[in-house]
């Protein structure tokens, strides 16, 4: 059987012992949140690099949303531009078609007037033949 003091020394060896035990314990504590500082800085420095990215891209969508919208307003008025232009050039060539065929059927009457004339001119130069 163990008498005090060696129950106190057994007790004291176990308490050194447990306490440098949380020595070690705490000085990796102390590394691990080091590390987690660390990380955290770098966390940061990062979050503000995606901060700034942000406002670049919604500086961007800014600048392209006015393009667009510029780009929009030209094609209304090319439109509109050439909408006239493409009216007046359909009316001139349904006027232009018109009048040719009007021309066409002039020509196709006068092409028959010319032909019944041959036809009488070839049957007066025949009786004329024929009298002579």
């Amino acid at each position: 059987m163990m008498n005090n003091e060696e129950k106190i020394l057994n007790i004291l060896e176990t308490l050194v012992a447990d306490v440098a035990e949380l020595k070690a314990d705490n000085k990796e504590l102390k590394a691990g949140f080091a590390e987690l500082k660390a990380d955290n800085k770098e966390l940061k420095a990062g979050f503000a690099e995606l901060k700034a990215d942000n406002k670049e891209l919604k500086a961007g969508h800014t600048d392209l949303k006015s393009i667009l919208e510029d780009t929009n307003r030209r094609v209304v008025i090319i439109e509109n531009e050439h909408g006239k232009s493409l009216k007046a050039l359909h009316d001139g060539y349904s006027l232009l078609y018109d009048r040719t065929e009007v021309m066409h059927n002039d020509i196709l009457e006068i092409k028959s007037k010319l032909d019944e004339h041959d036809a009488r001119i070839t049957e007066l130069e025949y009786e004329r033949s024929v009298r002579s």
